[in-house]
């Protein structure tokens, strides 16, 4: 999953400044946003331990494969390669980087407790190889729509991601929409943010930023959307919701390439 904000941070950067995706500046750029996504699983993990005993016992800690000790350290290197690379890109961007290593810090420690808090944020740091990369090129607003489309993709996802792991979030004190509400509310709200999330993107043709040919490449993308939102309806158990959620990955990777496509 890290290698999706290095090729975001990719087709940012060509949105905002075409011939520029391939720059020195903008590969280093991709690689420590992968590296700061990384780091922030990492953590998260670190912090989860317990809770992925019932959540996800499979996973490298809880199943023992690895020491929660070196998970730490990992996470540390992954975020210190992260700061010292985005400060070789720009001094402002090593500024935001620091900022997104507290924040993934405090979400995995308190801040995933809270209701809507959790989700918001865990979208905003997402969003952050695409707002870094408007730094990069100094053309933020050719990157609004994008920014605002994944932002709301994400927010939504969380959603369905938390109703995964009601069990274990119960067990540790972290509310989130299906343990306060239940499943269904949760899948329906986390459904219709992800469609909404691909009709937003289509402001990039009305902005005149993408010509047709983006909304032709965007379509299956909300066909898929569609598609596991009628899954999810008909069938909210945790095995299709795992499969929806892999479903969602791949329409989030989608979606992203076809801002890329019909640039003006």
């Amino acid at each position: 999953m890290s290698a999706i904000p290095a090729v975001g941070t990719i087709i940012a950067v060509q949105i905002s400044a075409r011939g520029q995706a391939w720059s020195p500046l903008a590969l280093t750029l991709a690689v420590t946003n992968a590296c700061l996504a990384a780091g922030s699983m990492v953590i998260n993990d670190w912090f989860d331990a317990e809770s992925d005993r019932i959540n996800k016992p499979d996973r490298p800690i809880p199943s023992g494969q690895i020491s929660r000790a070196h998970a730490l350290w990992f996470a540390i290197a992954l975020f210190a390669a992260s700061f010292v690379g985005s400060l070789l890109v720009s001094p402002l961007i090593g500024l935001y980087a620091g900022l997104v290593i507290v924040l993934s810090t405090a979400y995995s420690m308190i801040l995933k407790r809270y209701l809507f808090v959790n989700n918001a944020l865990v979208a905003a740091i997402t969003c952050y190889p695409l707002f870094s990369a408007g730094l990069l090129t100094q053309n933020l607003d050719w990157l609004v729509i994008p920014i605002a489309a994944t932002f709301i993709f994400i927010f939504g996802r969380e959603i369905l991601k938390d109703a995964e792991d009601i069990e274990g979030d119960r067990q540790y004190g972290v509310v989130s929409v299906a343990n306060k509400w239940g499943m269904s509310a949760a899948v329906y709200s986390g459904v219709i943010l992800l469609n909404l999330a691909l009709v937003v993107a289509a402001g990039q043709y009305l902005r005149r930023i993408n010509d047709a040919w983006f909304l032709i490449v965007l379509g299956p993308a909300l066909l898929a959307d569609l598609v596991v939102a009628y899954r999810l309806v008909r069938d909210m158990s945790k095995r299709n919701l795992l499969r929806s959620l892999d479903a969602s990955a791949v329409a989030l990777l989608w979606g992203s390439l076809a801002f890329v496509v019909g640039l003006r």
